[in-house]
């Protein structure tokens, strides 16, 4: 869609200075929808990782253990 714009809006423009046919309009469109996804070819950046996700087991008799992991899960997460 923004290329269907901005190929008119271009021919438009260029329009004031020569008088726009048919294939110069279809044209622009092409040439703004080539550069659209050229540019697009260009800048793509692959998603960063996620981050690894802590798994914590509560065993009951290991409470002071347990409290040390939840604190470590935690601190890393806001660090």
């Amino acid at each position: 869609m923004v290329s269907l714009f901005g190929g008119i809006i271009s021919a438009i423009v260029t329009g004031i200075f020569v008088t726009p046919d048919d294939f110069s309009v279809i044209l622009a469109i092409i040439a703004f929808t080539a550069g659209s996804m050229l540019g697009m070819v260009f800048n793509w950046a692959p998603a960063p990782p996620k981050s690894k996700t802590h798994h914590i087991i509560y065993e009951p008799e290991d409470d002071d253990a347990f409290d040390r992991e939840i604190e470590e899960a935690l601190k890393s997460e806001y660090d």
